[in-house]
């Protein structure tokens, strides 16, 4: 092939192959929590909307958790480090990452757009100089 020739775009792994990917990797992160993650993902092909506001919610609940817990023990499991922030973050990191698997129709290159273009006007500061307007 000719190296000047534009090459073509990998496709997209598809969903199902993500899903399963990031429920393997969800598994040794987080044990049987990981099945939120193909939870959230028939959740972004029905309703994607939805997972950014979930994402949100759940990542401020974390937030708020962790800060009523503040300089409590590890071993407390309180604050950061107890059940409810931590399936908090989990939920709101595996809705952004589900939500990035939205389909992306901007891979393809862009037509050539044969348009005519216009001269922009000039600036106040060059109107006094004489350049073309």
């Amino acid at each position: 092939p000719n190296p000047d020739d534009p090459q073509p775009l990998p496709p997209l792994p598809g969903p199902w192959l993500g899903t399963v990917a990031l429920t393997l990797v969800g598994a040794v992160i987080a044990g049987w929590l990981a099945l939120l993650v193909p939870a959230l993902a028939l959740l972004a092909y029905r309703r994607h909307a939805l997972l950014v506001p979930i994402a949100f919610a759940a990542l401020a609940g974390a937030g708020i958790a962790a800060a009523v817990g503040a300089g409590e023990p590890v071993g407390a499991e309180q604050g950061a480090y107890g059940r409810a922030a931590q399936l908090l973050a989990l939920i709101g990191l595996f809705a952004g990452l589900v939500s990035v698997w939205e389909r992306d129709d901007r891979r393809e290159p862009p037509p050539d757009s044969q348009a005519p273009t216009r001269h922009l006007p000039p600036v106040e500061a060059d109107k006094g100089r004489g350049e073309p307007a």
